[in-house]
């Protein structure tokens, strides 16, 4: 009987599959991303305390994660001002509304 990683270790088949993948480089450039991302972690590691690593990944998270976030609510903002202009229920408005229509 040959030697199978899920006999010593309590994981998924997909999640054997996965990492034999990464060992055998089938996929050069997901490899590559998970093994320099693993030796930058490393290298942090050995720099500066876990904390010190942990605090500035989080930190780096919320600078991308903020502009996201601001970008969808003041689109949001933006889309709901406009839906709001768009249903100006006075006659006037209609008026309007209609004359913009016409020319």
């Amino acid at each position: 009987s040959g030697f199978s990683l899920t006999q010593t270790l309590p994981i998924s088949s997909s999640t054997e599959g996965a990492v034999v993948d990464l060992i055998y480089w089938r996929n050069v450039a997901k490899t590559g991303v998970v093994f320099t991302g693993l030796v930058v972690a490393l290298a942090s590691l050995f720099q500066l305390s876990a904390i010190t690593v942990l605090s500035h990944l989080c930190l780096g998270v919320m600078c991308v994660t903020f502009p996201i976030r601001f970008y969808y609510k003041l689109l949001e903002l933006l889309l709901s001002c406009k839906a709001l202009k768009g249903q100006d229920s006075s006659p006037e408005g209609k008026r309007q509304h209609d004359y913009h229509l016409n020319s």
